[in-house]
């Protein structure tokens, strides 16, 4: 299942979801399958390099690891495939595929066509046209990372930017029936294209400090402060002026 396999050793530390181990050679990235007692496999990636000391983050978890687990090195990183249209199956830790994304032709989610063609981890996209729908797509990871990893406004901009998506939605739907808009319903209108154009098109890609400095840009362009709902203090502090 694993032809490029090299090296292995032996568990040093297991703390949360890293572990450590005593290999030469390994370069940060790079991919390591995990062997447990119990012959359970999963894969993973180093993290930090200390010497011949190797830190890497196991994709399925810690919990249940052994430090008789054995540890063989890939020698590469990550290798993504994934077609044009949609990122199709979602994986375990060990590279198990646990669930076949599907098209839905016509948007008709009670007949999906089955789409084997690429990959994605932990997580999954709910594509209309080249563009993410963000109510029918899920990350599994997201609670582990959000306002930890990443940055204290996270949590709050990303809901923020979810609402006001949901209630441009509604707008628009008045617009088409050609119901009288409010100016707050423009602004939602606004809010909408610029949302779907910058950050739900497949095709963007950005570091996530610069994604929620562009969502503050974004709300920014379309509300004033005092519209947002959010903790004052995250306003105050990243919402900025003069746009």
């Amino acid at each position: 299942m694993f032809p490029e396999l090299t090296r292995h050793t032996r568990v040093l530390e297991i703390v949360g979801d890293t572990i450590r181990v005593k290999a030469e050679g390994a370069a940060f990235g790079d991919l390591a399958i995990v062997e447990n007692v119990d012959g359970e496999i999963s894969q993973a990636k180093v993290v930090a390099l200390d010497r011949d000391i190797v830190s890497l983050l196991v994709f399925s978890g810690g919990k249940g690891l052994s430090t008789d687990a054995v540890v063989r090195f890939l020698d590469h990183p990550p290798n993504e495939t994934c077609s044009d249209n949609i990122l199709g199956r979602i994986f375990r830790g060990s590279g198990e595929a646990i669930l076949t994304v599907t098209t839905m032709p016509g948007n008709d989610v009670t007949h999906p066509v089955p789409d084997n063609t690429g990959y994605i981890t932990e997580g999954q996209f709910y594509l209309h046209d080249g563009y993410i729908d963000p109510f029918g797509s899920l990350s599994r990871l997201k609670q582990k990372v959000i306002g930890k990893a990443t940055r204290e406004d996270h949590s709050q901009i990303m809901n923020a930017m979810i609402r006001f998506y949901a209630e441009a939605m509604e707008a628009e739907k008045k617009q088409i029936m050609a119901f009288e808009l409010s100016l707050f319903d423009e602004k939602l209108i606004k809010f909408g294209g610029l949302f779907r154009e910058r950050f739900m098109d497949i095709k963007v890609s950005m570091p996530v400090i610069e994604a929620l400095d562009r969502c503050w840009e974004t709300l920014a362009e379309c509300f004033e402060p005092g519209e947002l709902l959010m903790k004052q203090e995250l306003v105050d502090k990243y919402f900025p002026e003069g746009l």
